[in-house]
């Protein structure tokens, strides 16, 4: 009974110190910011991104946007570098932090925070797709992003498709590429293919136009072009759309205008061209009545 007892006593400790050891070893150091204050952090600087990136002077206001937030929970740039590349180093803890915050901008309250951005005037227009609001892209994970969509009614001969999001490398060191992808499949099995590369941070469109064929699907990746590291090279895209911009339909109105205004253009026009040959004819004959008939 005493031997049992000891064993469970030991067994006990055992498990108790393999749980202390690996709560210290999954704690940050005491210069690294929590992960709880990462992700408070994050959601604003997501969020200052966005908002730079929608206005005229985009670097200098994201910059100044980005400065706010970090002066708003009293730490540095420095200091928010150096928690990024710590985490960077443990993608699994910044997965979570993502995860969450990916939960919080899915909200309809909290996604209409990052906006969908310009629209083109004078025009209509739609969106055909929308992925999460965070996707973290890792070298040595999952490395890329993509879709595929049936046809969709709003999506016309004429019309321009625009893939549209932002990126932001989660590291300073070594290569930073992507590859955007658009392709759009017709009916007659035909496809069109449109593709570029990413090298740099921020906003990112690919657009195309739809030909007058019938469309069967509509399919688009991102794809992260590093190489394998011992440190994870993180990519993350946020705010995946795939928007369709339609010509601006006319109405009745102003339908009747633009005809009542060709067809008055043409009028002058013939008339002129008359106007010009009767000219012509004048002085035609003014150069006859001047020569002299008689030699």
């Amino acid at each position: 009974m005493f031997f049992t007892a000891m064993k469970v006593v030991c067994f006990s400790i055992c498990l108790l110190t393999i749980f202390f050891f690996s709560s210290c070893h999954n704690k940050a150091p005491e210069d690294i910011l929590s992960p709880s204050k990462m992700e408070e952090i994050l959601y604003d600087y997501h969020i200052a991104q966005a908002m730079g990136q929608l206005s005229d002077s985009a670097d200098y206001n994201t910059q100044l946007y980005s400065e706010a937030v970090f002066k708003k929970y009293d730490i540095t740039e420095a200091d928010f570098d150096k928690s990024m590349e710590y985490y960077s180093r443990h993608a699994d803890e910044l997965y979570k932090i993502y995860q969450k915050l990916n939960d919080r901008f899915g909200s309809s309250a909290n996604s209409s925070k990052l906006g969908v951005g310009h629209l083109i005037a004078g025009a209509d227009t739609t969106m055909v797709w929308s992925g999460n609001s965070f996707n973290l892209l890792s070298a040595n994970g999952r490395n890329h992003l993509d879709f595929n969509i049936p046809l969709n009614s709003t999506v016309q001969a004429g019309s321009q498709l625009i893939m549209r999001f932002y990126t932001q490398w989660v590291y300073h060191e070594g290569e930073k590429s992507a590859i955007l992808n658009l392709t759009i499949h017709y009916a007659n099995d035909s496809t069109v293919v449109m593709t570029r590369n990413v090298y740099d941070s921020g906003e990112q469109t690919l657009s195309m136009w739809v030909g007058d064929v019938p469309i069967r699907s509509i399919s688009g990746f991102v794809y992260q072009v590093v190489t394998w590291a011992a440190r994870p090279k993180l990519l993350v895209i946020s705010q995946p759309m795939l928007l369709c911009v339609n010509p601006k339909r006319e109405d009745k109105t102003q339908k009747e205008h633009r005809e009542s205004k060709a067809d008055s253009s043409e009028s002058n026009k013939t008339k002129s061209s008359e106007q010009y040959i009767q000219d012509s004819l004048l002085n035609i004959d003014k150069e006859h009545s001047k020569q002299n008939h008689f030699k």
